[in-house]
Order: structure tokens, then sequence, then C-alpha cells
């Protein structure tokens, strides 16, 4: 049976429009851009290009020390038309919030830094068993104060003082097999309260296996970029933060794969120990799907722009079930409870971005999964979950319309039951790929 999300593809009608200004924003993990040649102006423009308005710069006090805030902060301003803020990581630095409100007046009035409603957002990763000491800190007159406080959401009291101006939400995976629902997004701006302003994160994916953190946990992926972003597009939230552009270890970047020729122990932005389930995983087919939702989510699905027409599919390399001939890694789900393919869907995530009508067929290993091809009748992101049902080897996907070949492409290996290249364990990590239309 075919599987579909949230929604079988995005099909939402015209929604009242709050009054507000609507950004796109992406975190950005400082520590994985240390290497005296990481290309600042290729990461910028990539966001840009692809609708990502700043990045939201995680920092730990090494940041500042070793000079990184000043170079990120240069490669925006020479960059022009970007935007970058700081977000305070209290889960791995133990902070002077005296030395953080000065680090904010100095990085505050540089070039670049990105505003809200002619605010400076200042934001944090964790920290609210702090939160009242930043009440010296922050200036409601020139300063947005939205921590990501996800791990003291019990204490609501903590999101009530006029200097805490919203949040960020950091519950953008799935508990257990079940999709996330927005039923979480309308908690936080029940606590937010409507003159508050609410972050809402976003996320493609989730594995990490890190023996150095003791981190070995999976989410469930399929599905889960087009239903979060289907459930901003319904909420509309004045802020989107992209979770993340560049988490290598945590498996939900969709930023320029650097570990694709990666060597362990190289001083690369990617854990040693991660490399196995990345090097060979590249996220850009997340990305590429941004622009069509990032015009549905500032039109209100209201866009009658031009689209550049693709197909993006993701899934993981391996079957997801030990049967499938790869080891299970003993891992767990991220929210606690039974992991592996009690999680995890066997599956291949087609979408296809179109400007009318078409139909998509996949054949995997030479078994046709849609005997009945998909219709995919919208303009915009039309999303697809089709289960594997055993099938492994190459992967065939087939765009037609009005009888006319558009996509044609050969995915090669696909699906594999060798895993060699992870010492014989399941990779709950996805591949991603785009196709474009012929001639295109």
């Amino acid at each position: 049976m075919l599987y579909k999300g949230l929604a079988a593809t995005v099909a939402l009608g015209l929604l009242a429009a709050k009054a507000q200004a609507q950004h796109v924003i992406a975190h950005f993990i400082a520590g994985n851009a240390q290497a005296s040649d990481f290309d600042w102006a290729g990461n910028i423009k990539a966001a840009s290009d692809l609708g990502i308005e700043a990045f939201a710069f995680n920092v730990v006090q090494d940041s500042f020390d070793s000079g990184l805030v000043d170079r990120a902060y240069d490669a925006v301003a020479a960059a022009g038309n970007f935007g970058i803020f700081l977000q305070f990581d209290f889960d791995q630095s133990a902070w002077d919030l005296g030395q953080v409100g000065g680090y904010i007046t100095t990085y505050g009035a540089k070039p670049g830094q990105f505003k809200v409603n002619d605010k400076i957002l200042i934001s944090t990763f964790e920290g609210g068993d702090r939160a009242s000491e930043w009440s010296s800190v922050i200036d409601t007159d020139t300063m947005l104060f939205a921590p990501e406080w996800s791990g003291s959401k019990g204490d609501t009291s903590i999101f009530a003082p006029a200097y805490v101006g919203g949040a960020l939400s950091w519950d953008v995976w799935p508990h257990g097999p079940s999709m996330v629902s927005e039923d979480i997004d309308t908690s936080w701006e029940s606590i937010l309260g409507p003159d508050k302003t609410y972050i809402m994160g976003v996320a493609p994916w989730f594995y990490t296996n890190l023996a150095q953190y003791s981190k070995n946990w999976v989410a469930r992926g399929s599905g889960l970029w087009h239903t979060r972003w289907t459930q901003v597009i319904d909420i509309n939230p004045p802020i989107v933060e992209i979770i993340t552009w560049n988490d290598f270890g945590e498996s939900h970047y969709i930023g320029p794969n650097t570990c694709l020729e990666c060597i362990p122990g190289n001083g690369q932005a990617v854990p040693d120990s991660a490399t196995p389930y990345v090097q060979n995983n590249p996220h850009d087919g997340f990305a590429q799907l941004l622009p069509a939702y990032i015009d549905a989510y500032k039109t209100k699905n209201a866009s009658t722009a031009t689209l550049d027409e693709k197909l993006v599919y993701v899934h993981t390399t391996n079957p997801v079930t030990p049967a499938g001939g790869c080891a299970s890694d003993g891992d767990t789900a991220l929210y606690g409870g039974p992991g592996g393919d009690a999680i995890a869907v066997d599956a291949i995530d087609v979408y296809v971005v179109l400007n009318s009508p078409a139909t998509i067929s996949v054949t995997v290993g030479g078994t046709n999964l849609t005997p009945t091809p998909l219709q995919a009748s919208l303009r915009g992101v039309n999303y697809f979950g089709i289960p594997l049902n055993g099938a492994n080897g190459e992967i065939e996907y087939t765009v037609t319309r009005d009888g006319n070949t558009l996509i044609s492409y050969t995915e090669s290996p696909g699906i594999s039951t060798d895993c060699s290249g992870y010492a014989g364990l399941i990779n709950y990590n996805a591949v991603t790929g785009t196709v474009l239309p012929s001639g295109s």
C-alpha cells in the first residue's frame, strides 16, 4: 500500500495570512567550519540561492577565542544580502552571561547581523536552567531573544518574562514510528501567546552513531521533510529554522557534504566515527526542494510562478531490517524505545516538483513498485512514499507527461544488501539525488 505521510501531495488551500514577516534560516554548527580553507562564500551562496536568509550560528566559547565568529561575520558581510546571528550552545559551554552580553553588543553592530523587525535576533541551544540570568542581558527595544529551551518546556513560566521574546522548537522528529504531529507546534504557540515569536524547526532526517558521545539513535525519516513543510504551510510561523545546514554526525545536514571524499583524522567537519555513514550520503536532494517549499510557505500556496521541475529521491542504501542482509547496530529510538526497523521505514521517498500534472513510475531490481503509475497532479511538490516490499537493486525512475518522457533515470546501485562499507551494519542515514528533465 502506498503511504503518503501527512498528505498524498501538497494540496493545501489558501490560508488566512498572519500579519507578520516570514523568514527561513538554517542552523549552522560553527565547529564544523573551523578549517582554514572552509568555503564560506560557497556555502553562503548555496544557502542564499535556495531561499535561506541567514545562518543561526551555533557557537561555543572556543568559537570566539579562535576567531571563528569573526571569520563568519566577515564572510557574511562580504557576501551581502545574507545574514547571521548568534545561537549560544549551553550544552557544550558554561557561558558567563556578562561576557555573552558583550558578544551580543559587539557582533550585533556588525554588517550582516540578522534582524527581525529591526531587532537583533539572539538564540540558544538549551540553557533553560539559567533562564533568569538573561534578564540583565536583553534589551527588549533592540533585541529579540528567542531561545531553544525545549528541554525545559515543562516549566512554561520561563517563557513568560518580557525579555523572552519568543522560542525555537527542537521538537522536530517523530516520537516512535508515528509521524511527527503539528500539535507540538500549536502547543508552543499556546505557551508563547500571540505577542511572542515562534521559530518553527524543520529537519529532514536523524541518525547518529557516535560512541564518544554515547549516542546511537535513529528517528523515522521517511516522509519527514515533506510532512514538516506541509505543517509549516499550515501553521504559517513567522520564522522557520532548518535543522540543520551542516550537522553531519546526526545526519540532518542539507548543505554540501564535505565528507564525500573524506579521510578519518584529516580535520574534516565530519566526526571520524560518522564517516562510514556519511561519506557516500549526499543530502543535496533535501536542499533542492527548498525553493518550491519556501515559495509555498511565503505565498500561502498561492504562487503561480514557474518552478524548476525536478525529481528528488530519498532512501537508505540498505534494507532497514536485519532480514535484508545487514546487521542492526544496536540503536535505539531518538526519544527512547526500540530502534531499527521498529522506527525506520523500508521505502523510497519520491518528490516531484511540477508546474503541471505528470505520472511517475518506479522499478527496483526489475520489480515494478508502481504497477499503476502514480498521479502527480499539483503545481509544486508532489510526494510519494513507496514501500520496497523486499525489492533491492538498481532503481529506475520515470516521469511522463502527455505521453512524453519528462525524466528517465537509473540509480545504481540503488538498494543493496552489501553493507561492507559500514562494517556489515545497516546504514540508517539517507542518500538523496536530484534529477532534472531531459534537456535541462
